[in-house]
C-alpha cells in the first residue's frame, strides 16, 4: 500500500450502519495494489448494535477513487447529539483522528508496510460495549468515547475510556510479549491524570476545552492503533523496550504507568516529541515496519473484472417491450471466467432488463421510459466473476432517452396538475381511445385561464350545475373504456380527494354518445369551476399522472343558483350562438354590462344581421379599413376585461388568430374606454361578425359560459378604401387641418349636427369660418361678458355635444374655454337650448368656437372622432346698454334687463353708453338718456305727444306704467306691437294717456332697434334702450284747471271736469282770456294758448261754448243725455 517516504494515503469516513459496514468489508481492493482476499461477510453478536456511532476509516490510496460509498458521505440515521457531540463537534473529532493517523502511520514511515495475505486493515469507532471483541472479527479496532469503563479491571474516569483495541492475527494468535488472541487493550482517561486542565464530562467538549480535548483523544486513539498493527503489548512498567518491530510509543501506554507518562504519552502523537526522551527524533513509527504487515502485494492467480463507465445507444421514449438499447461490455484478465451481469442502481420504474450471460439491455416497462420523467437513465451495472474468490466491478451505462410528441395533456391552470412539472394529467395517444372527434398531441400541458387551447370537443355540458341537483353531462367516445371525471366543487384550484364524481374505478362507457350524471353538492361554490374528464381502458385514474392510453379534456363549468338566466349573443351559428353551439353565454344580474343594460335569453338568437339583441356598450367606426388601426369606445358599467374577436377573413368562425384583446382580457375601468383594433391587410372586405365579452375575470374564448359580465355582438363593415370625414373651418390657429390634428369625424353613422354634413378631404381654413355648411347650431346676435347666452343646437339624433369658445381671443382653445361639462353635453334628436356662462373679463369683438356632436362624447377641440359632426362658428362678445329704472321694471342681468347690443350705430338723441349690467335707481338717472323730450306732464284721459329722435331708421317699442305698479303690464304697451317706425331724425310720437291712469311719478321705457317688436325686458341686437320718469296728473271731479298741454310741449289749455250729476257748464271768451262757470263755481281769467278740454262725467250735462273761440275745444260729455251748445 505504501512505496516511498512520500507516498499519501486518503483517509475517509463516515456514519453508517451495520449493514453498510458489511458491505465495505466486502469491497475489492483496487487491483493496482495486488490480489486481496475480500473479508468474509461477519454475524456480529452485538458489537455493532442499531443506531450505534460507528465511524469507519477505510485506508487506500488516492488513485484508487471511490471504491466504497464512504468518501465524504454522513447518514444520519440518528441524531449524534444524543451521545454528546454536536455535529460541529463531532466533525472537529473525526477530522483530527484522521489527521493523526495519517501523520503517524503514513507519513512518518518509511520503506513498505507487508501484511498478511488477503488482509486489509478496518478501524470502527463506535459507541459500544469493548469489554468482548466481537466474534471472528480480526484486525479491528474499537473505541468507545465518552462512557463509563467497560473493560476489565478499570475505574471510570471523566471521559471514560478514550480508545480499545482488539488484538488478533490472522491465525488467531498473538504471539508477541505475551498478548493473547482476542485480548482487549484500552487507554483509559481517569480523573486523576495530571495536565486535563480540570476538564469534566460537562465541559469537555465546551469551546475553551474543544481543542484540547480532541487532542488528547486523537493522540489517544494512534497509540492504540499501534497494538493492532504490531501485535503487541508491553504490560510491565520498566519491561525491556524490543529493539525493533514495536514502537516505544506502544511501551509506554502499559496499564500501570503512572498517569503522567500516560498523558505525555497522549500528547507526544500531537507535540512531536517522545513522551520519555524529549530529545528523541519523531521517528519511533518506522520501528514498527519490520513488524506490521499490511496491504502487502497479494500472491494470488484471481483477478478481478473490468467494467468501464459506457453510453448505450439513444432510446426513443415509450418504446415498446423487448426493445434491444444495447449490449454492455466488460472484461476479465483471468482465462475461463464466466461474467455474470446485474442491474444494481439506477433503474427507475424497472424500466429496463438485462440478461445476465451477455449482457443485453431490452426495453422491460415501456411506459417507465418517458422523456418528461426521466431524459436520462444512468444504470449501476455490476459484472461478476466466477473466480476463487469471487471478485467483481461496477460501471455506470448510460441511456439517453429521445422525446416524442406522444402525449395528450389539458389545459386547464396548473393549479390543478397540467404540466409535466406538476405531473400533470397526460395519456399515451397509442390506441384509438379517445373523446369527441380526436385528440391532440402535446409535449407539455397548456395551462389557460379558459381551459380553452386544447381541442376539446368529446363532453357537452349544461350551460349551468345547480348545486344540490343532478347534472347531466353528455360524453362521446371513439372506443368503450372508463370515464374518470374530477370537478372543483370548492373552487379552491385543486381537485380534491371528495371531487371525483365518478366511481374510484371509473365509469364505464361505450363507443358512441353516454349521459354522465353528475351529483352537485349543496356546497358547491357558485362561479366558474374547473373540470377534468379522462378516458382509459383501464379506469381508475387519478386527476394527474400518466395514463397508458386514452385522452384528457377540461372544462370550465358553470355553479350557478337555480333559475339562473343568461344574456347570450345574436351573431349566426357558426360562430357559437346557442347553448347546443356551446355558445357565449354571461349569467346576468350581477351588475356588470356593456353600455346601459342587459337582456336575459334563454337561449342564443342567431340572426344574419346580429341585431336580435340589446347592444348597446360598443361604438365603432362605420368602416374599418384594412391595413389600419381603428378606435372604439366601449363603456362598461364597473371595472372588468374584455375579449374580443372580429372574425377577418369571413370564415364564419372565430379562428385563433381572430382574438383582438390580449389573451387574458384587456381591462376596462368604469365609463367609456377607448380600444384600439388593428386590422389585417389580408381580410376580407365586407360585414364581419364581431363579439365582445365583457367579465370580471377575463381570457374568455369567443363560446363559452363565462362567470359574470355581457356578450354583444355585431357586424363590422370592412373596406379597402379609407373613411370619410367632417373638419372644421376655423383658422388654422385653432386647429383645423389634419395636420394639425384638426377635429374631424367619420361619417356613415347619420349622427349630425342640423340637417346636413359636408364630406371634407381635410380641414378648410377660413377666416370667417364659412367654408363649411354649418347649420345646427344658431348663435345669438352677441353675447355679453358676466351674461348667460342661449346657443340653440339641433341634432339629427341623440347624442354629445362638447362645445369650445376662445373667450381670451388669443385664437386657439386654451383648457379653460370648454362650455360643456368634460364627458359633454347630452343632446335629444331635435332642438336643443344650451346656456353658456360669458365670462366678465371675456374679450369684445369676433371669438372663434366650435361644436362637436358625438356618440361617446368627451371629445377635445382637436382629434378624430368615430361618428359625428364638427362646426366652426364666429361669436360676437360685446357690451350692452341698459337702462335704469328699478330693477321691478327688469332691469339688470338677473332680472332679465332690456339690453341692446352697443356700437351698432343705431341709437336714440346724440350717442350711447355701454354698461355690464343694468344701472337700476328710482329717479332712472343713472344713465345718459337724451333720445326723447316730452311735455313735463301727461293727463289721464289726454294724449301727450314725445319728440323722439333716431340716430337712423329704426322701430320703436315703448312703455309706461300708468297703473303705478312697478312693472310694465301687457296693456301698458303705448306703440305697436311690431313697433313704431322712425325715421333718422326727429320724430313726433303720440301717446294715449288712458283716463284711469294713476297721478304721480310713472316710469317709461324707449327702445329703439331695427327688428322692433321688443318687450319691455330681454336683449336686443342692436339699438339702445332709454329710461324715464313721466309726472301723470288726473284732475279731480268738479275742477277747472290751466294746464301744460302734452301734445304741445310749452304751452297750456284749459281742463274743465265735471261730476258725477247733471253739471252745467259754460265757457266765455273775456279779454284777459276765458272764464268758466260750473255749476256754482267761476273760474278767473284764464289765458290758454293751445286748447280748451272739457269731460261732462256721468249725468245729463248742459255743456256751452262761445260761438266764436279762437281756441280748439274737445268735449266729452260722458254717460247720460248732454246738451251741446255753441261753439
Amino acid at each position: 500500500m505504501l512505496s516511498g517516504q512520500n507516498a499519501h494515503v486518503d483517509v475517509a469516513y463516515g456514519v453508517f450502519s451495520p449493514a453498510q459496514i458489511e458491505a465495505l468489508e466486502s469491497t475489492p481492493i483496487n487491483p493496482a495494489l495486488g490480489s486481496k482476499t475480500p473479508a468474509a461477510a461477519k454475524n456480529f453478536d452485538g458489537g455493532h448494535q442499531a443506531n450505534t456511532l460507528t465511524i469507519v476509516l477505510d485506508f487506500k490510496e488516492a488513485s484508487q477513487g471511490n471504491t466504497s460509498d464512504v468518501m465524504g458521505n454522513v447518514i444520519s440515521s440518528f441524531d449524534v447529539s444524543s451521545f454528546g457531540f454536536t455535529t460541529a463537534q463531532f466533525d472537529t473529532l473525526a477530522n483530527a483522528i484522521l489527521a493523526e493517523i495519517d501523520d503517524d502511520y503514513f507519513r512518518e514511515l518509511v520503506g513498505t508496510v507487508a501484511g498478511p495475505v488477503g488482509k486489509d486493515l478496518a478501524i470502527d469507532f463506535m459507541i459500544g460495549n469493548i469489554g468482548t471483541a466481537p466474534v471472528g472479527i480480526t484486525n479491528y479496532y474499537f473505541v468507545q468515547i465518552g462512557t463509563a469503563v467497560s473493560g476489565p479491571g478499570v475505574t471510570g474516569g471523566v471521559l471514560g475510556i478514550a480508545a480499545g483495541s482488539a488484538v488478533r492475527d490472522s491465525s488467531g494468535v498473538g504471539p508477541n510479549f505475551g498478548i493473547k488472541s482476542g485480548d482487549v487493550v484500552a487507554s483509559v482517561f481517569t480523573n486523576t491524570i495530571q495536565g486535563l486542565q480540570g476538564i469534566t464530562p460537562s465541559n469537555a467538549l465546551s469551546s475553551g476545552n474543544l481543542t484540547f480535548t480532541t487532542n488528547a483523544i486523537s493522540g489517544t486513539l494512534s497509540h492504540e492503533i499501534g497494538h493492532t498493527l504490531s501485535l503487541s503489548h508491553i504490560n510491565k512498567a520498566g519491561s525491556v523496550q524490543p529493539t525493533s518491530g514495536v514502537s516505544p510509543i506502544m511501551g509506554t501506554g502499559a496499564i500501570d504507568l503512572p498517569n503522567q507518562d500516560r498523558l505525555t504519552d497522549r500528547q507526544f502523537s500531537l507535540s512531536g516529541f517522545d513522551g520519555q526522551d524529549a530529545n528523541a527524533p519523531r521517528q519511533h513509527v518506522q520501528q514498527l515496519v519490520n513488524a506490521v504487515g499490511l496491504h502487502d502485494f497479494n500472491t494470488g492467480t484471481n483477478t478481478a473484472p473490468v467494467l468501464n463507465n459506457q453510453t448505450l445507444p439513444s432510446l426513443l421514449e415509450n418504446s415498446a417491450n423487448g426493445t434491444v438499447v444495447g449490449t454492455v461490455v466488460a472484461s476479465d484478465a483471468d482465462p475461463n471466467q464466466t461474467l455474470i451481469y446485474s442491474i444494481v442502481n439506477g433503474n427507475t420504474g424497472n424500466a429496463f432488463a438485462i440478461n445476465p450471460t451477455t449482457g443485453q439491455i431490452t426495453v422491460n416497462y415501456r411506459l417507465a421510459v418517458d422523456y418528461e420523467t426521466n431524459p436520462v437513465f444512468q444504470l449501476t451495472v455490476q459484472v461478476t466473476d466466477n473466480g476463487s474468490p469471487v471478485m467483481f466491478d461496477t460501471g455506470l451505462v448510460t441511456i439517453n432517452i429521445n422525446d416524442q410528441n406522444d402525449l395528450d395533456f389539458g389545459d386547464l391552470p396548473d393549479t390543478f396538475g397540467t404540466t409535466v412539472a406538476s405531473n400533470g394529467a397526460r395519456h399515451q395517444t397509442v390506441t384509438g381511445l379517445f373523446l369527441g372527434t380526436g385528440f391532440t398531441n402535446e409535449f407539455d400541458g397548456q395551462p389557460s385561464t379558459t381551459a380553452s387551447l386544447d381541442s376539446d370537443d368529446g363532453v357537452t355540458l349544461p350551460s349551468v350545475l345547480t348545486p344540490g341537483t343532478n347534472a347531466r353531462l353528455g360524453v362521446r367516445a371513439s372506443q368503450a373504456g372508463r370515464l374518470d371525471v374530477f370537478i372543483d366543487f370548492n373552487g379552491n384550484g385543486v381537485f380534491e380527494s371528495n371531487e371525483r364524481t365518478t366511481p374510484v374505478g371509473g365509469l364505464l362507457v361505450n363507443a358512441g354518445s353516454n349521459v354522465v350524471n353528475v351529483s352537485v353538492p349543496d356546497t358547491a361554490s357558485l362561479g366558474q369551476r374547473g373540470a377534468r374528464f379522462r378516458l382509459s381502458s383501464t379506469g381508475g385514474l387519478g386527476a394527474t399522472g400518466m395514463a397508458p392510453d386514452g385522452e384528457v379534456e377540461d372544462y370550465f363549468v358553470t355553479l350557478g343558483a337555480a333559475g339562473t338566466a343568461y344574456d347570450y349573443g345574436d351573431l349566426p351559428d357558426t360562430f357559437g350562438t346557442i347553448q347546443a353551439s356551446d355558445g357565449a353565454r354571461h349569467p346576468t344580474g350581477g351588475g356588470l354590462l356593456l353600455g346601459t343594460g342587459v337582456t336575459s335569453e334563454t337561449d342564443g338568437k342567431p340572426g344574419t344581421a346580429a341585431n336580435l339583441d340589446n347592444d348597446d356598450g360598443v361604438l365603432y367606426p362605420a368602416g374599418f379599413v384594412l391595413g389600419n388601426s381603428a378606435l372604439l369606445k366601449v363603456r362598461a358599467s364597473r371595472a372588468g376585461k374584455l375579449d374580443a374577436f372580429i372574425d377577418f377573413n369571413s370564415n364564419g368562425v372565430f379562428d385563433a388568430n381572430e382574438r383582438v384583446t390580449p389573451e387574458g382580457g384587456l381591462a376596462l375601468v368604469p365609463g367609456v374606454n377607448s380600444v384600439t383594433v388593428n386590422i389585417p391587410a389580408t381580410a376580407v372586405v365586407g360585414q364581419r361578425g364581431a363579439r365582445f365579452r365583457l367579465s370580471t375575470a377575463g381570457g374568455l374564448a369567443a363560446t363559452g359560459p363565462a362567470a359574470d359580465g355581457e356578450v354583444e355582438d355585431y357586424l363590422f363593415r370592412l373596406t379597402s378604401s379609407g373613411p370619410t370625414y367632417d373638419f372644421g373651418d376655423l383658422p388654422d390657429t385653432f386647429g383645423t387641418l389634419l395636420a394639425s390634428n384638426g377635429p374631424r369625424h367619420q361619417l356613415g353613422s347619420g349622427l349630425t349636427l342640423g340637417y346636413g354634413v359636408t364630406t371634407d378631404a381635410g380641414g378648410q381654413p377660413n377666416a370667417s369660418a364659412n367654408s363649411d355648411t354649418d347649420d345646427g347650431v344658431k348663435l345669438p346676435d352677441s353675447m355679453t361678458p358676466g351674461a348667460i347666452a342661449q346657443i340653440e343646437v339641433t341634432a339629427s339624433k341623440a347624442g354629445n355635444l362638447d362645445a369650445f369658445i376662445d373667450f381670451n381671443g388669443n385664437g386657439k382653445f386654451d383648457a379653460d374655454e370648454r362650455v360643456t361639462p368634460v364627458g359633454g353635453q347630452a343632446l335629444t334628436a331635435g332642438v336643443n337650448i344650451v346656456s353658456v356662462t360669458v365670462p366678465t373679463n371675456a374679450s369684445i369683438g369676433q371669438l372663434g368656437a366650435r361644436f362637436r356632436i358625438s356618440t361617446v362624447g368627451g371629445l377635445g377641440a382637436l382629434g378624430s372622432a368615430i361618428d359625428g359632426e364638427v362646426e366652426d362658428h364666429f361669436v360676437r362678445v360685446a357690451l350692452n346698454d341698459f337702462g335704469d329704472l328699478p330693477d321691478t321694471f327688469g332691469t339688470t342681468l338677473a332680472q332679465d334687463g332690456a339690453r341692446h347690443l352697443a356700437g351698432t350705430g343705431l341709437y336714440l338723441g346724440a350717442g350711447v353708453t355701454s354698461d355690464l349690467n343694468g344701472l337700476p335707481s328710482a329717479p332712472a338717472n343713472r344713465d345718459r338718456d337724451d333720445g326723447v323730450t316730452f311735455s313735463s306732464t301727461l293727463i289721464a284721459g289726454i294724449g301727450a305727444r314725445l319728440n323722439v329722435v333716431a340716430s337712423q331708421a329704426g322701430k320703436l317699442d315703448a312703455f309706461i306704467d300708468f297703473n303705478g305698479n312697478g312693472v310694465f303690464d301687457s296693456d301698458e304697451r303705448v306703440t305697436p306691437i311690431g313697433g313704431l317706425t322712425l325715421a333718422a331724425g326727429t320724430n313726433s310720437v303720440y301717446v294715449e294717456v288712458p283716463v284711469t291712469a294713476v297721478a304721480g311719478a310713472r316710469a317709461a321705457r324707449f327702445r329703439l332697434s331695427s327688428a322692433g317688436g321688443l318687450s319691455a325686458k330681454g336683449a336686443s341686437a342692436d339699438g339702445e334702450v332709454e329710461d324715464y320718469i313721466m309726472n301723470v296728473v288726473s284732475p279731480a271731479e268738479d275742477t277747472i284747471q290751466l294746464l301744460p298741454d302734452p301734445e304741445s310741449p310749452g304751452q297750456q289749455l284749459i281742463y274743465v271736469k265735471g261730476t258725477a250729476g247733471n253739471d252745467t257748464i259754460s265757457v266765455a271768451k273775456t279779454n284777459l282770456g276765458f272764464v268758466v262757470k260750473m255749476n256754482n263755481k267761476v273760474s278767473p281769467d284764464l289765458s290758454a294758448n293751445s286748447r280748451i278740454l272739457i269731460y261732462g262725467g256721468q249725468g245729463k250735462d248742459n255743456i256751452s261754448l262761445p260761438t266764436s273761440s279762437p281756441l280748439p275745444a274737445m268735449v266729452d260729455g260722458g254717460p247720460g243725455n248732454d246738451s251741446l251748445w255753441g261753439g
